[in-house]
C-alpha cells in the first residue's frame, strides 16, 4: 500500500493530463480518507452547537466543520472523476493541490484556535475588571 502511496505523487503521474482511472486501492484510500473528513466535520459541528454558550470556540470550531465539510466535499467530487479517468480534472495535480490549500486552511484555523482566542479572551477579561471599577 505504502508502494501505491508513493506512486501516486511520482512525477510522471502527477503531471499526467489522461490519468488513468483509479484501481481499487487508490479508491479505498481516498474514499476512506474523505469518509474520516466527513466524520471529523459533523464532530466539529457537534463540538460548535455544545460549546455555544462560548461564542468565540463556537466560531473556532465551526471554521474546523467548514474546512472538513469542503475537504470531504471536494475530495468525494475528486475521487468521482478520477474514477471515471475524466481528462484534466482528475489529474494528481489538482488532488495535491487540494492537499496544500487544505493544509494551509488548517494552518489558519489552528492559528485562530491556538493564538488568537486566547488574546481576545484575555483582552474581554480587562475590560470586565476595568469596567468592574467604574461607576
Amino acid at each position: 500500500m505504502l508502494n501505491y502511496i508513493l506512486s501516486f505523487f511520482s512525477p510522471k503521474i502527477l503531471l499526467n493530463a489522461r490519468p488513468q482511472s483509479l484501481q481499487s486501492t487508490g479508491l479505498i484510500i481516498l474514499l476512506s480518507l474523505f469518509s474520516a473528513s466527513l466524520i471529523l466535520a459533523l464532530v466539529f459541528k457537534f463540538l460548535s452547537a455544545k460549546k455555544s454558550a462560548d461564542r468565540l470556540l463556537g466560531q473556532a470550531l465551526n471554521k474546523f466543520f467548514y474546512l472538513f465539510l469542503t475537504f470531504s466535499i471536494i475530495g468525494f467530487l475528486y475521487v468521482w472523476l478520477a474514477y471515471e479517468g475524466i481528462p484534466f480534472l482528475s489529474m494528481k495535480l489538482i488532488f495535491l493541490s487540494l492537499i496544500i490549500i487544505i493544509l494551509l486552511w488548517l494552518y489558519f484555523a489552528l492559528t485562530n484556535l491556538l493564538i488568537k482566542i486566547p488574546k481576545i479572551k484575555q483582552e474581554i477579561k480587562k475590560k470586565k475588571e476595568f469596567k468592574k471599577y467604574l461607576p
